[in-house]
């Protein structure tokens, strides 16, 4: 691959699947090698087989769609040049994009209340005088740390410590009100600015990182993972934590998983919660080549998780997506592949996809499940499961595959343990060219 390739490698994101499960939406990013940055949009995508795949928006870059529950409108995250994505909302029948959120660090997941009335989602609150909290204060002129535990830095991010992420709901805006304009000054002097976004509600109160989140069936609460610091020479280990949204900002719940570490929850249509997550162990360091396995509480205040996946020979992953039916998708693992499988609640799990692919997103909704999927022609596009097998319907891949693509081929060695290891090779079918110097 060469620099100029760059550009030609589009990621997919998680499909968001309109509720009459006709078409799809789904971002389509990608490096920008003048603009420096990685940009995208939002996409149209027909799962019927009629029509093309279509541009929905045309921000810098448009990620993470979301449809509210009665399909009417699609939330997503913009960010423009230099600026942290913040929250907006489209009706999907036509019409501009409305702003949600103004949060100094941007905002990072998010989730639709049942009702569709609020959304609820992640952003990190920084300590005053850091992170452009304060304006004219520069990052070279923020004031020394001090650090006083062992873990204040985090890969990919850096210190964290000083800016934790809170859980915020939010009541959707109006798209069909008038918008938003500032008045003048006046000779009795300066114009109170009118409010741009709808107020923001912290539903959070601890000052430590909160992950992934869910709504109760009824929408009267919010499951978020909340960590907790163990010690040094151990894990970090979350708790799921319930929150009211009563407005009292009390009466917050922790659900007891026992040595289980959670990464991912969803509350079923029952109530049922389910967990994915770890096994630490009593001693909470037994974190070191553990898959995780996906648990289901009867409900979140049930003392008792029930496991439906074997972490000893399935490696389970992804975002548990409940169905009306019980059980819930995610993606297992499997000789270098990652498929689409369902869990039903009593441990039995069904593979949906097959073959040479990578599943990255799903979705279901109108009994159509959606994949978004890489394979040796495609770094990644969308497809819908039939009984047949994938049916691919758009081919974002296209510019890139038509520069030549090697499929990698499979090796199979065993092990002096008997136990078989696989590998992939790409060989390229002309030889590269020879540098020179000149």
């Amino acid at each position: 691959m060469q620099a100029a390739d760059l550009p030609l490698v589009r990621s997919v994101s998680r499909p968001a699947v309109h509720p009459d499960g006709t078409w799809a939406a789904v971002s389509v990013t990608r490096p920008d090698l003048d603009a420096d940055a990685t940009v995208g949009q939002l996409w149209r995508v027909p799962l019927t087989g009629d029509g093309e795949p279509r541009r929905l928006t045309r921000g810098f870059r448009d990620t993470e769609p979301r449809f509210s529950p009665d399909g009417a409108l699609v939330a997503f995250l913009r960010a423009e040049p230099q600026a942290a994505p913040q929250l907006w909302v489209l009706p999907v029948d036509g019409g501009e994009a409305v702003r949600v959120t103004d949060r100094t660090l941007g905002v990072g997941d998010f989730r639709w209340s049942p009702d569709g009335a609020r959304l609820a989602f992640l952003s990190r609150e920084p300590e005053a005088g850091r992170y452009g909290s304060v304006e004219g204060i520069a990052p070279a002129a923020e004031g020394p740390r001090r650090i006083t535990g062992w873990s204040w830095t985090r890969n990919g991010l850096g210190y964290h410590a000083d800016r934790p992420q809170h859980a915020y709901v939010v009541d959707v805006p109006d798209v069909a009100a008038e918008p938003v304009v500032q008045p003048v000054a006046t000779p009795e002097g300066p114009a109170e600015p009118r409010p741009a976004v709808p107020e923001a509600r912290r539903v959070t109160t601890h000052d430590v990182d909160h992950s992934d989140l869910a709504f109760t069936p009824d929408g009267a609460a919010l499951g978020v993972v909340a960590e907790r610091e163990q010690g040094q020479g151990q894990a970090f280990r979350g708790v799921v934590r319930v929150l009211p949204l009563n407005g009292s900002g009390g009466g917050a719940a922790d659900v007891d998983l026992g040595t289980l570490n959670p990464h991912a929850i969803a509350f079923g249509p029952g109530g049922e919660l389910y967990v994915v997550g770890q096994d630490l162990g009593p001693a909470g360091k037994d974190f070191v080549a553990r898959n995780d396995a996906l648990y289901v509480l009867s409900a979140w205040a049930d003392p008792e998780p029930r496991r439906l996946t074997d972490p000893e020979t399935q490696t389970v992953g992804g975002q548990p997506v409940p169905l009306p039916d019980g059980g819930v998708l995610l993606t297992l693992e499997t000789r270098g592949t990652q498929q689409l499988v369902r869990v039903d609640d009593d441990g039995s799990t069904t593979q949906l996809t097959s073959g040479d692919v990578v599943v990255s997103g799903y979705g279901t909704a109108g009994g159509t499940f959606v994949v978004v999927y890489g394979d040796p022609g495609t770094y990644g596009d969308v497809g819908v499961v039939t009984d047949g097998g994938l049916r691919r319907v758009t081919d974002f891949s296209a510019p890139l595959r038509a520069t030549g693509i090697v499929t990698p081929k499979e090796l199979t060695v065993t092990g002096r343990d008997g136990y078989p290891v696989h590998g992939w090779v790409a060989v390229p079918e002309e030889p590269a060219p020879t540098p020179r110097c000149s």
